[in-house]
């Protein structure tokens, strides 16, 4: 749905805004041209939990396979070293 939308920042925004305060939000995007600027987006808009990728070769649609990452409402700030994860690309 990120591809989609004109202004991901007021969209983020808005998506913290309905977050519980010890709620999580899971992103699933698949790789794309694109992608990493979208990931930066979300990166910067709520603390991150974890992140894997998913990748089957063998898919004819796209064998990069796509990105998960799990983000948190609040409770870490984004200087915790908690919060650091190795990127995935």
């Amino acid at each position: 749905m990120l591809y989609y939308v004109a202004d991901t920042t007021a969209f983020l925004d808005g998506i913290r805004s309905v977050l519980h305060p010890d709620g999580v939000l899971l992103v699933s995007m698949w790789r794309h041209p694109g992608d990493r600027a979208l990931w930066r987006r979300v990166d910067d808009a709520l603390p991150i939990l974890d992140r894997v990728a998913v990748r089957n070769p063998a898919n004819p649609v796209n064998p990069k396979g796509w990105v998960v990452a799990l983000y948190q409402a609040s409770g870490v700030s984004k200087g915790d070293p908690q919060r650091k994860v190795k990127r995935v690309w």
